[in-house]
């Protein structure tokens, strides 16, 4: 039997729900980025998506269900492609579909069909909606150079013109070279400028589709063109040779991170492969104002025992790690008494404290909303990001601190007065570093990193210069 069924619907930042008691069916992006920037949920032709469904009596067997979908208008029901792709578990609650590449644009409806039932979900179909799945970083001992071809997947490129697909590669641009499709999947190629202004093993590539920024992934340059690319955590080319081969490299880390809800302080110290490497020293997302990215899952190398780490206040005071408590602004030492497999070492940090906004906001006549600050005291590294929710989900600018100004969207503050958070990060590419020794002789650079932050009430004034 064939059950009708009269679906509530509800409209969510990257969600989409059908829903009557004990059914639920959510359409999300497939790419990490795409999940949560607090926009109406869309969907370029072409697209990868996950279908999910929360009941426990229904489930998503790929071989027995079938997915359609159709103009909300009415047009005819066309296929969508099922991929294959669930989870592990025998009873499956999602599943993986291409959607057709000849979708007229607008309102549209998915049609789940499974056990017997009939689930329609709401979607939007759009021009293009393009997010990156992965990228090609290149190795670190043999990076790219000028000349050379970028290739970088996502999906929901769409119907997206040629003149609309833009890369940069920290701020340079490049040169599209094609688009391939596969499944869902689109490939653009892109060609590196002959002479490269950017250096090192992860600099920031950004794409703009549709006059919409991605995210940005790292890639391995080198500006003279031989030998390896410059780590931003001083490995050297022996090391960055085990990397390549899918080996580890000893990493620290000391972390402060200080809020107006209190501090914390770890003390660190692990074998690190490529990915654990990657996230120490490159930011998704570094200067501009973007949606911020989702987190990645943190990984966890083995651990290395580096004995019993105190942390010095800049009372004096003397506490071991890992601390809770306040993290004033000051000088701070931390010393390791050394253990099984690192030997004892010493570290002194200027821990610096967020920026004041004294003079609000100015609102210039472009609509942009201008804030200064004094830059005395920062280091170079040092980054102020200014944080707020737009929709449902983190926005933030960030600008180098000694910059003393960052340029933000007006749409952000509709209001004379809004409640921002306010920190200064440590710019991942530009890390504090201090070395440490193994056991065996082995030395490495472990790295200083702290986040400080405050909410602060950005009042916003009209007029001011250009």
């Amino acid at each position: 039997m064939v059950w009708r069924i009269a679906f509530l619907f509800f409209s969510l930042p990257t969600l989409l729900f059908a829903q009557i008691p004990g059914w639920q069916v959510t359409l999300t992006p497939i790419p990490q980025e795409l999940r949560a920037d607090g926009e109406e949920p869309e969907f370029a032709p072409g697209s990868l998506l996950r279908v999910n469904v929360a009941s426990r009596n229904i489930c998503l067997l790929p071989e027995k269900t079938q997915v359609r979908i159709r103009a909300a208008a009415g047009t005819d029901w066309r296929d969508v492609t099922n991929t294959g792709e669930r989870d592990f578990y025998p009873c499956p609650s999602n599943l993986s579909v291409v959607l057709p590449r000849e979708l007229p644009l607008g309102p549209a409806l998915l049609e789940l069909r499974v056990d017997g039932n009939e689930l329609l979900a709401p979607l939007t179909v759009v021009a293009s909606r393009f997010g990156i799945l992965s990228s090609e970083m290149g190795l670190l001992t043999r990076p790219f150079t000028g000349g050379s071809i970028v290739r970088v997947t996502g999906t929901g490129l769409g119907v997206a013109a040629r003149e609309e697909i833009h890369a940069e590669l920290d701020g340079q641009p490049l040169e599209f070279v094609e688009a391939r499709y596969h499944a869902g999947r689109d490939e653009l190629a892109f060609r590196l400028p002959a002479s490269i202004t950017a250096d090192g093993c992860y600099a920031p590539v950004a794409l703009r589709i549709a006059g919409r920024w991605t995210m940005t992934v790292p890639v391995a340059v080198s500006r003279s063109g031989g030998g390896a690319c410059a780590h931003p955590l001083k490995l050297t080319e022996p090391q960055m040779a085990a990397i390549d081969a899918g080996r580890s490299a000893a990493l620290a880390r000391l972390t402060f991170s200080a809020s107006p809800r209190g501090g914390l302080f770890l003390a660190e110290f692990f074998f690190a492969g490529e990915e654990a490497l990657r996230q120490t020293a490159f930011s998704p997302h570094e200067e501009g104002c973007r949606v911020e990215p989702p987190r990645p899952e943190r990984l966890f190398p083995v651990s290395l025992d580096a004995g019993v780490v105190a942390l010095r206040m800049p009372d004096g005071e003397t506490v071991p790690a890992p601390y809770f408590g306040p993290l004033p602004r000051g000088e701070y030492v931390m010393e390791g008494s050394g253990g099984r497999d690192v030997l004892p070492f010493r570290v002194e940090m200027k821990l610096p404290s967020p920026p004041v906004f004294a003079r609000g906001g100015q609102r210039l006549p472009g609509g942009e909303v201008l804030i200064e600050w004094d830059p005395a005291g920062y280091v170079e590294g040092d980054m102020v990001v200014v944080s707020l929710s737009s929709g449902s989900s983190p926005y933030s600018c960030k600008a180098r601190a000694r910059n003393g100004s960052m340029r933000m969207p007006g749409a952000l503050f509709p209001f004379p007065s809004t409640l921002v958070n306010v920190a200064i990060d440590r710019r991942k590419d530009t890390p504090l570093l201090f070395p440490f020794v193994l056991r065996n002789g082995a030395s490495f650079w472990g790295v200083l990193d702290y986040s400080v932050s405050s909410y602060q009430t950005l009042r916003i004034a009209s007029g001011g210069g250009q």
